[in-house]
């Protein structure tokens, strides 16, 4: 991120809820990505998504673990 200037904020994008099944959300956060890309975000995913900066979240805080997945995601996202 060395090309920001002073005061700047980057764009930080919530991807944790992203599936390896896509749901209706992931379709839709997937097809808006490459229009966001010229704003240069900073992803939080699970995997590296296209160009951008992406900081890998853990995969165990996704729907796909069912109701602890849930917990997990919600703690990760308010404590970290």
């Amino acid at each position: 991120m060395g090309n920001l200037k002073v005061g700047h904020r980057p764009l930080l994008i919530n991807l944790s809820f992203l599936l390896d099944r896509p749901t209706g959300l992931a379709t839709y956060a997937n097809n808006l990505l490459p229009y966001l890309e010229s704003l240069k975000p900073v992803l939080l995913a699970a995997h590296q998504l296209g160009e951008s900066c992406c900081y890998q979240t853990p995969a165990n805080i996704s729907s796909e673990h069912g109701r602890l997945g849930h917990l997990r995601r919600l703690l990760w996202s308010q404590l970290t």
